[in-house]
């Protein structure tokens, strides 16, 4: 018995290949392939052409697709809204594995344009993106930098332990103080922003009534999961990565066969750590100097 993925309530799909300039577009129904820059106007140029056909042969809903790739599909989201056009960011593990679901274990940028297109025509129940919040983003932003020289500052610690020349000791306690000081100022530069948003302020506190919850793990959420509170504690874990799925009938398999067990609306990875490690950068990011 052959099973068939269940068709999503779009007829028309533009799934989009991204890569850093470039972008390979394949086009449903009228399998049609064709590249482009990634570039706002041509990408708009691609969309406009597509919406005019749909009106014009009445294709039905049109989708718009393309995968997470570390913020190269920025273009291709915001010339989706800013036309009105339905977008899904897909999760690069679930389009691999509907992939291998095809039969498809070859991967280069049209096939993969390909398969993007026929897993927004054939998967139900798409998430569409919805972008996050001006407040989300800026917190997002200080988040990730704040970050960033936290594991510099880790790094120069450890190695200021080892420096034996009086020449390198300085310069690593020099920037050690440079770091710290950088550190200081996003640190108040994340509170304002708290402090800005009554939304985020109020799940700031919610979460800050929980036992063991820091002001490092409330913005790490805040600024990685802007989606948490609107679904359930279930849906919350699974996205995390820290809810019990039984893989028992999987136990012989290595972990990377397994497939992904949640997807979340914008599909992202943390800068600070790999998907579903939410819980393992608490302890880094909560404690003095990352030690």
């Amino acid at each position: 018995m052959t099973m068939n993925p269940a068709l999503s309530s779009f007829n028309h799909v533009v799934a989009f290949e991204v890569a850093k300039d470039s972008l390979v577009i394949h086009v449903l129904p009228a399998d049609k392939q064709s590249v482009a820059a990634n570039k706002p106007k041509a990408i708009r140029k691609v969309l406009l052409a597509g919406m005019r056909r749909n009106a014009k042969e009445g294709l039905g809903a049109l989708l718009a697709v393309c995968e997470a790739t570390g913020g190269y599909e920025r273009h291709v989201l915001a010339i989706c809204l800013e036309l009105g056009i339905a977008v899904h960011k897909a999760h690069g593990s679930r389009v691999r594995y509907f992939a291998r679901y095809l039969g498809l274990l070859a991967k280069t940028d049209p096939i993969d344009a390909r398969v993007l297109a026929l897993y927004g025509l054939k998967t139900a129940d798409l998430r569409l993106y919805v972008p996050p919040s001006p407040e989300a983003l800026a917190l997002r932003d200080l988040r990730t930098r704040r970050d960033q020289l936290q594991h510099m500052l880790l790094a120069e610690l450890n190695r200021l332990e080892h420096a034996r020349h009086v020449s390198v000791s300085r310069s690593l306690k020099a920037h050690i103080a440079s770091l710290r000081k950088a550190l200081a100022s996003l640190e108040a530069g994340i509170a304002a922003c708290l402090k800005a948003s009554e939304t985020l302020s109020r799940k700031a506190h919610l979460m800050k009534t929980l036992k063991g919850v820091g002001p490092a793990t409330v913005t790490a959420i805040l600024a990685y999961m802007p989606e948490i509170g609107a679904f359930t504690k279930a849906g919350a874990a699974c996205m995390a990565g820290l809810a019990p799925i039984n893989l028992s009938g999987t136990a012989s398999l290595p972990k990377s066969s397994s497939p992904p067990s949640c997807e979340s609306s914008s599909s992202r990875s943390t800068p600070s750590s790999a998907p579903g490690s939410l819980g393992a950068m608490q302890k880094p990011l909560d404690s003095e100097d990352g030690r």
